[in-house]
């Protein structure tokens, strides 16, 4: 059981990796559960400019045309 059960976890984990090392043309969970917070980066002042690679990836997803259809603009 142990060992399935890693064997499930690592996957996913070693999926999520490759999002941010290299391009990928499906969207996953981890694009979701992270990216849906990225929409706040700037309003929220989140530290993102020292990560290269999170800004490549979110730049790559905020360019989808679905992406760009489902933000709804913050208001002010």
């Amino acid at each position: 059981m142990t060992i399935r059960k890693s064997i499930h976890v690592k996957r996913p984990v070693e999926r999520t990796f490759r999002l941010f090392t290299e391009e990928i043309d499906t969207l996953t969970i981890a694009d979701f559960a992270v990216g849906a917070p990225m929409v706040l980066a700037e309003a929220a002042q989140y530290p993102t400019g020292k990560y290269a690679e999170i800004t490549r990836w979110y730049g790559g997803l905020a360019s989808l045309p679905a992406w760009k259809k489902a933000i709804v603009p913050l208001p002010g």
